[in-house]
């Protein structure tokens, strides 16, 4: 055999024994890893039992960490890789092979020399080595490795890596993730790991909360329970903060921390166990840095200022359609800002309620006894001044009282307990607080903390009321009364506090009972958003139109769309622009003037935003009232326009039309920048006919009536006579002669029947019987003529038939309204017999008329018309009679109207005769007061005649002297509407009138025709002055010597004025028909022809009434004289001397009534106000008449005092009596001091209210 074929066979062999010590090698790894496995849960579970036995600290438990990688790498490595790495030979696997086997004799061995070649020399014999190769493998055939291969360690090992990984699995189902949690803290011993106890903290996490914003941390126990919890938070700058959680109802541990600035950690500890570490993220957002809410009005009510409101506003009421703004300036780079509209919605939630009975607070009560001075402090006092504590020495403080003791409930103590308040150093806090109450049955201790080695002292009894609280806070120490029965009704009379170390601070002492209460809680819901916009400057402007009542806020926001801090809500509620309002003055109701004169108006407008216009409604009653019309000359155009207007004005008597005997309403009307309106009362003025102002006329109301009736037909008449008495001749012509006499004929006949009358009172039946032969053979004739006629002269015939039946209407019309005036006329002294009569006359005339005007009963049909024809008077004669109706009413009213004239002329005439008679008083009393005050300045030499006289202030007499003179000239020129001077010639027209009757007549005397004169009552200066002697007795004054200007002017003045008067008297004497009418005077006002006088049966007399002094026969002369004389008085009546006359007559009336009016309405002013009747004497009339009278004022007075309030609300208050409403004013106007100026306003709002109800 070759040495080949024996290294093929040695080879086999060799490569048995690699295989066996492979597998020798791997089941010593094997049992190494076994081992190492089982050392490595052995340490871990002996870590795990460790630490749940006692936390193991983050040093211990990396001390286990490491021994475990250290006992783990010792293990393997001579467990595993010493074996590994050290693998046994091939000769000793060959040895421990041959061991096994046995008999085998290194056989095995000295194959593996052969196949190293070791043995393989040339002295070796091939058979021998064939045969040990033989023989080896017949030794080894049928071996297994596994005879060689021991297995036992490596089932010991793994039988303890089983046991060890029992122990795990045990374990782990006992102690659950207590298990998985301590291993996690021993595999990670720096982790932040809380340890595996039986009480479990779970904690929110990591949390993001906005900058400023309240972060609320709730954490709960989720195993076992815990009795505390506190917060352990971290800032950046690893300073720690402790905060210990308040336990809610639902068993979770609460917290709320205020101002966080920067981001933090925080952990829960509690129960020897606590948290993971979590991360408190802290959110940028935008900071508002200044908001302000302003409110822009609609711009209707041209108020272009914005209100800006207060800074801490909750509630903004605007006007609808106005605008709030919100104006920000917003730091922290905002890219959004909106408005957002809060709906605002309640929620009823039940929440704690305490209330305390507190013993005594600040101070023991008065008479305690203590044996140790108690020690106060107000460094950190828990509801009132001062707490109390305990000294260095740390002695327990006691007191006892006999008038303030403490008295226990015994009643309904289920949600009551003793209470005390308490705060811990949380650098030195006492472990026990010991509260001893005395009360009448003993004693009884209360104790908070550690109760462990102590007893209760004098053999008291002791309640254990809990755990100290926690410290640097204050805590509300209770004590439930069930838990100390024997304190229920009794009387705490003393008092001792006692710790057993470190520093506490108590107060109120005292007893409490918790109840519930139902608190409403807002709810709001974001409903929508307006956009806001930033201006140039900046600054963000939101706005939100006052539509409806809402609640509004703003909100900015970052990139990251962090919304700004929460500002509070505003409410913002519309108010109604209500109308405004005005409160009249004056007048105070409706005025009856005698004469047309100014109506003063006094009247306060308010309104809550703006006044627009204030106009005048004129009409002639208030149905009919104009439209508005502006009572300034130029519209209120202010910006902003004012809420109040003080108006005082007149509305003159042109503008509201006054007449004598007219009446008119007006009101003043109101209408703010929104245009609604507003109307005062209507007023009425009436001016009634005044005594001297056609007096005759008012007392025959009909004759209007009768004049225009009568005026009516006559132009009726007038206007168809021509047409008419044409028609007529060709109807009559065309029926016949013989028809009309057969008429005549019937008529005749009836007549006689008629005066035939019987006895018995019958007719005489022959004269009856031809009468009604008569009547049907006329009937007979007349209708066989009618049916002849024509169609145009049926037309004709029934057209003149229906004009007699309308004429017949009116003058039937006629003669009632003149019937009627001259029963008026009859029943009234004061009109004149013969124009009484008169009436009368016409009013039969007119009965006649109709009369002639009524169709007869003889004829029938057709025929009746015709026989109405031929009786009624012809047109031509109807219109003549109503003419002359209509011309004698008119000369009956001028005689009235001269009547009237001559009245008001004579009133004049007292008038001018009064003042001329008050300018010479004034002139003699100036006279003598300049005679005064000279002898004033330079004294007489004889003392004892200075003596004599009487001290006077005679200079300042001379100056009031002198403004009455100036006042009473000026009002004398205003009458006779010229200047006074001494070669003026007064009223021009009346002298023309005086010349002309004095060549013409011989005048009579001019006493007999002057009225007496009396002065005026009411003229101020016959009180001041007596009255001054005149004639030879009255002796000249100083002035005339001098020449005094002022008392020339007076004189002069009373002169124009008696030189008026007696031309005035001339022509009442005229106008009476008392003295002839200059023939100067007898022209036509418009041709100036000459009028001549009618016959004297032409026009009726104007009665004359008897004047004493005259005799019969000059009476009869003059009641001759006054026939013909209507057309004389018609003429008179529209000359230019008479309108002149009845002009300053107007003047003066007018004059007189103003000032009397004026007085009147300081009198009513004074009396409203509270003072006295004023002493004064009235001002003469029309003194106060001047050009500043007749303009229109108005006073804008400011209304701030009366902000806040409504306009009905600023009338209500104007309309109080003055001495209500001006205090009440002044106080509103004040305010008082700035602290209490919401609450004076506030109560002026509510006193405004309450007035106007």
């Amino acid at each position: 055999m070759s040495i080949g074929a024996f290294r093929a066979r040695t080879s086999l062999v060799a490569k048995l024994v690699g295989q066996v010590r492979v597998r020798i090698v791997a089941m010593a790894i094997t049992a190494g890893l076994f081992l190492s496995l089982s050392i490595a849960i052995s340490w871990i579970v002996g870590g795990v039992v460790l630490d749940l036995a006692v936390p193991l600290s983050v040093p211990l438990r990396l001390m286990v960490w490491c021994g475990w990688w250290t006992v783990v790498a010792l293990a393997m490595s001579a467990f595993m890789f010493v074996p590994a790495l050290r693998r046994p030979t091939l000769d000793v696997v060959a040895l421990r092979i041959e061991r096994t086997l046995g008999g085998i004799q290194n056989r095995l061995l000295t194959v593996l020399d052969l196949n190293r070649g070791r043995a393989l020399t040339k002295d070796a014999r091939p058979e021998m080595i064939e045969r040990l190769l033989d023989q080896t493998q017949s030794k080894l055939f049928g071996f297994q490795a596994s005879k060689v291969v021991r297995t036992r360690t490596m089932i010991q090992n793994l039988g303890l890596t089983l046991c060890a990984t029992a122990i795990v699995v045990a374990m782990v189902m006992l102690l659950g993730d207590r298990f998985t949690i301590t291993l996690q803290r021993l595999l990670f011993p720096t982790a932040d790991i809380p340890p595996a106890t039986l009480v479990r903290l779970v904690s929110p996490g990591n949390l993001l909360v906005l900058e400023g914003e309240p972060l609320e941390i709730i954490g709960r126990v989720d195993r076992g329970e815990a009795e505390e919890i506190n917060l352990l938070i971290s800032d950046g700058d690893h300073v720690s903060r402790r905060y210990p959680m308040r336990k809610i109802p639902d068993g979770s541990f609460r917290v709320v921390l205020d101002g966080l600035e920067e981001n933090a950690t925080y952990r829960l500890e509690g129960a020897s166990t606590w948290t993971r570490t979590h991360t408190i993220t802290i959110l940028e957002r935008p900071e508002i840095d200044s908001l302000i809410r302003q409110v822009r009005f609609p711009d209707y009510m041209r108020i272009d200022q914005v209100r800006v409101m207060e800074e801490n506003v909750a509630r903004i009421e605007a006007p609808e359609s106005s605008t709030v703004e919100f104006v920000a300036s917003v730091s922290g780079e905002p890219v959004e800002g909106v408005v957002q509209l809060i709906d605002r919605t309640f929620e009823t939630r039940t929440e704690d309620r305490v209330d305390e009975r507190v013993w005594f607070e600040d101070d023991l009560p008065r008479d305690a006894v203590s044996t140790f001075a108690w020690k106060w402090t107000t460094a950190q006092p828990a509801g009132g001044l001062r707490s109390f504590t305990f000294g260095f020495d740390g002695k327990p403080v006691s007191m006892r009282t006999r008038l303030e003791p403490l008295l226990l409930p015994k009643e309904a103590i289920a949600n009551k307990a003793v209470m005390l308040m308490a705060r811990t150093d949380s650098i030195d806090s006492p472990t026990r607080l010991v509260m001893m109450l005395e009360h009448d049955g003993g004693r009884l201790e209360v104790l908070w903390g550690d109760a462990a080695d102590t007893k209760p002292e004098n053999g008291s009894t002791r309640v254990h009321a809990g755990s100290l609280p926690p410290p640097d806070v204050w805590t509300r120490l209770e004590v439930p009364m069930e838990k100390i029965p024997t304190l229920v009704g009794r009387t705490l009379s003393g008092v001792t506090f006692s710790i057993d170390r470190g520093r506490v601070v108590l107060d109120r002492p005292g007893w409490l009972e918790h109840s519930t209460q139902n608190v409403q809680h807002p709810v709001d819901r974001v409903s929508g958003e307006i956009p806001a916009v930033r201006g140039e400057q900046g600054l963000w402007i939101g706005g939100i139109p006052v539509l409806k009542p809402t609640w509004a806020t703003v909100e900015f926001r970052s990139v990251q769309k962090h919304p700004s801090r929460a500002v509070p809500a505003v409410e913002i509620v519309p108010t109604v622009d209500r109308p405004p309002s005005i409160a009249m003055e004056l007048p105070g109701g409706d005025l009856v003037l005698s004469v047309p004169i100014d109506v003063d108006v006094e009247a306060q407008v308010f309104d809550d935003w703006g006044i627009d216009e204030v106009a005048v409604r004129i009409g002639p009653d208030a149905d009919h009232l104009s439209l508005p019309e502006p009572l300034l000359d130029q519209g209120l155009v202010n910006r902003p326009p004012d809420t109040q207007l003080a108006i005082r004005t007149s509305l003159t008597f042109e503008r509201l039309g006054l007449a004598p005997g007219k009446s008119v309403a007006w009101t003043l009307v109101a209408r703010d920048t929104k245009g609604q309106v507003v109307e005062s009362k209507v007023f009425r003025v009436t001016v009634a006919m005044p005594p001297e102002s056609s007096i005759q006329k008012t007392q025959i109301p009909a004759l209007e009536q009768a004049k225009r009736e009568a005026q009516e037909a006559a132009k009726m008449a007038e206007s168809k006579k021509e047409t008419a008495q044409q028609e007529r001749a060709e109807v009559l012509a065309a029926i016949g002669e013989q028809p009309l006499k057969s008429i005549d004929n019937a008529q005749t006949a009836e007549a006689v029947a008629k005066e035939s009358l019987q006895p018995d009172g019958q007719r005489n039946p022959e004269k009856n019987t031809e009468a009604q032969a008569r009547t049907a053979e006329a009937q007979k004739i007349v209708d066989e003529a009618i049916a002849k006629l024509e169609s145009p002269q049926k037309q004709n015939l029934n057209k003149l038939d229906a004009q007699l039946e309308q004429q017949k209407n009116e003058t039937k019309q006629l003669a009632e309204a003149l019937a009627k005036a001259a029963e008026q006329a009859k029943a009234s002294p004061l009109v004149p017999d013969k124009q009484a009569k008169m009436l009368a006359e016409l009013a039969a005339d007119a009965a006649k008329l109709q009369q002639a005007l009524e169709q007869k009963p003889l004829l029938a049909n057709e025929a009746a018309k015709v026989e109405r024809l031929v009786e009624a008077p012809t047109p031509a004669e109807i219109a003549a009679q109503t003419q002359q109706i209509a011309e004698k009413i008119e000369d009956v009213e001028n005689h009235l109207d001269a009547s009237a004239v001559a009245v008001r002329l004579d009133s004049l005439t007292q008038d001018l005769q009064s003042r001329a008679q008050a300018l010479e008083s004034l002139a003699t009393a100036r006279d003598t007061q300049a005679e005064l005050a000279d002898q004033a300045t330079n004294p007489p030499a004889d003392a004892s005649q200075s003596k004599s006289q009487p001290t006077v202030n005679a200079p300042a007499n001379v100056k009031a002297i002198d403004q009455l003179a100036k006042a009473q000239l000026k009002l004398l020129e205003h009458i006779l509407d010229q200047p006074i001077s001494k070669s003026s010639k007064p009223a021009g027209a009346l002298a023309e009138n005086s010349a002309t009757a004095a060549q013409d007549i011989n005048s009579p005397n001019k006493e007999k025709n002057t009225s007496p004169q009396t002065p005026l009552a009411a003229s101020p200066e016959s009180a001041l002055f007596p009255e001054q002697p005149t004639g030879e007795d009255t002796k000249s004054s100083p002035a005339d010597a001098t020449g005094d200007a002022l008392s020339q002017k007076l004189k002069q003045g009373a002169e124009n004025a008696l030189d008026v008067a007696q031309m005035t008297t001339e022509l009442s004497s005229q106008l009476s028909g008392k003295s002839p009418i200059p023939k100067s005077l007898l022209k036509d006002p418009e041709t100036q022809a000459e009028i001549p006088a009618k016959n004297p049966g032409d026009v009726p007399a104007q009665p004359t009434p008897t004047v004493e002094g005259e005799s019969p026969s000059t009476l009869e002369k003059n009641d001759q004289s006054t026939e013909g004389m209507a057309d004389q008085i018609e003429s008179l009546l529209k000359s230019d001397q008479v309108k002149q006359a009845l002009a300053m007559a107007e003047r003066a009336q007018r004059a007189q009534a103003q000032a009397a009016a004026r007085q009147a309405q300081a009198e009513a002013k004074s009396k409203q106000n509270g003072n006295q009747k004023s002493q004064e004497p009235p001002s003469n009339p029309g003194q106060n008449i001047d050009s500043e009278a007749l303009t229109t004022v108005v006073r804008l007075e400011s209304a701030e005092a009366l902000r806040g309030l409504d306009a009905s609300q600023r009338a209500a208050i104007y309309r109080l009596p003055p001495r209500i409403r001006d205090p009440l004013l002044e106080g509103m106007r004040q305010r008082g001091p700035a602290a209490y100026q919401d609450v004076i306003d506030t109560y002026f709002r509510q006193l405004g209210k309450e007035i106007q109800k």
